[in-house]
């Protein structure tokens, strides 16, 4: 299962683009495997016990929680029971549907809203967690809902609780409904290398989309003042959560930084394209912070190549996937509509054009020197409020050796263009 489609909040605004990120992805690993020269680590950091597949990118800010929400409510949780889900995989990777139907566990939380801070519905309203892993019969995903009602914390249930939720899940056969919302996936509590690694709770290393109130938030105060925690409080002798004092928000800070995010989404025309793109906006930021951190390896590639000088326009200086894969006739002249868009970046970034599907020419002939500049993807979704993050754009540098022929002198001073 691709990373990037992980959880269901983020997957809501990549399945639209879903088939071409994973296209882009690979263009970028082939390309760099062609590079002769590798200055930086290309492999991720996997701390221990999230070998495999999972890879940990940080934990999620609150930020990019409220923009990933399409509802957010002040809760207390009525009941939950174990369930079963019926999912189509090929609806949720947005490719050919060849109507198989699996299964997966879930956990269902009736709530009783006592607020809705963003969006709106009822009175009460059912929270799904579901299973990572789909299953071909409803039994096997039953017995994978019983394991998850067996193995899941419950000394918050009695608390209020700020969640975070969203409305739909293409993959999931049975959404939308009414008052039925989504707020994350776990993974199989039989998994031995991943043991109840969830994407919800306070406990959880990546996302915490439920904030159960803190000791004295549940004990008296109100309205504004209402404080929710933040992260686990300290484990007895200094095991953690977090070290040091757990760290809290008010009902009243929640709110302004809920507002301040609609803010900047209203500012932008207010569309869902533009509240897409504002949700992956934090989503890169985290993982630029986690991946630049003493933990986590931002990777960095360097391609090289050569071409002769004066050669005219449209001359290929990154020749990227081209000649290395075998695409589908009339992938490399047809970009899908929602692809979005190569770009280059840096201090030669006017004298080459990059182009699906994954490649860059030069803008005109081009006289002997080295020539150098990012070559920047950038997909759809994040194009329309500018969403990657500057150091996004500088992970595959291309340098371009321009050579003369044997015997010029001082051929620069005869480009028309200097």
């Amino acid at each position: 299962m691709p990373q990037e489609l992980r959880t269901d909040r983020q997957r809501r605004s990549l399945i639209i683009g879903a088939p071409i990120l994973l296209a882009l992805t690979l263009a970028l690993t082939i390309s760099c495997a062609g590079s002769s020269s590798d200055t930086g680590p290309a492999a991720e950091v996997v701390p221990p016990g999230e070998a495999g597949s999972f890879y940990y990118e940080g934990l999620s800010s609150l930020e990019e929680r409220i923009a990933g929400a399409d509802v957010i409510a002040r809760v207390r949780l009525r009941a939950v029971a174990s369930g079963t889900e019926p999912l189509n995989f090929e609806r949720w990777l947005g490719i050919a549907d060849d109507g198989v139907i699996e299964y997966t566990g879930t956990l269902e939380y009736r709530f009783q809203a006592l607020e809705y801070l963003k969006g709106s519905g009822g009175g009460e309203f059912v929270a799904v967690v579901h299973g990572y892993y789909p299953h071909e019969t409803r039994a096997a995903a039953a017995e994978e809902g019983k394991a998850f009602l067996a193995s899941r914390r419950t000394q918050w249930d009695g608390r209020e609780a700020i969640v975070f939720l969203n409305s739909d899940s293409p993959w999931m056969v049975n959404f939308p409904r009414a008052d039925r919302y989504l707020l994350a996936n776990i993974i199989d509590a039989r998994d031995q290398q991943h043991p109840l690694m969830d994407w919800y709770t306070i406990h959880s290393r990546n996302d915490k989309l439920w904030l159960p109130a803190d000791a004295a938030g549940a004990s008296g105060a109100s309205g504004g003042a209402k404080r929710f925690l933040l992260d686990a409080p300290a484990a007895a002798g200094g095991a953690s959560g977090q070290s040091g004092s757990t760290p809290t928000i008010t009902l009243a800070e929640l709110k302004a930084k809920i507002a301040a995010i609609e803010k900047e989404i209203a500012d932008g025309g207010g569309s869902q394209a533009y509240r897409d793109c504002i949700a992956f906006k934090y989503l890169w930021e985290r993982e630029v912070r986690h991946a630049t951190s003493p933990d986590g390896s931002y990777f960095y590639k360097r391609f090289d190549h050569a071409i002769g000088s004066g050669l005219p326009a449209g001359t290929r200086a990154f020749p990227g996937i081209a000649g290395q894969v075998t695409w589908p006739e009339g992938y490399e002249q047809t970009p899908s509509h929602n692809w979005g868009e190569y770009r280059a970046v840096g201090r030669d970034q006017d004298l080459f054009v990059p182009r699906w599907p994954g490649v860059a020419d030069t803008a005109r002939p081009l006289p002997a020197g080295e020539y150098k500049f990012y070559f920047a993807s950038r997909p759809h979704v994040a194009i329309i409020c500018d969403a990657h993050p500057e150091n996004e754009l500088k992970r595959l540098e291309v340098f371009v050796t321009v050579t003369a022929p044997v015997g010029t002198v001082h051929e620069a001073f005869f480009d028309p263009f200097a």
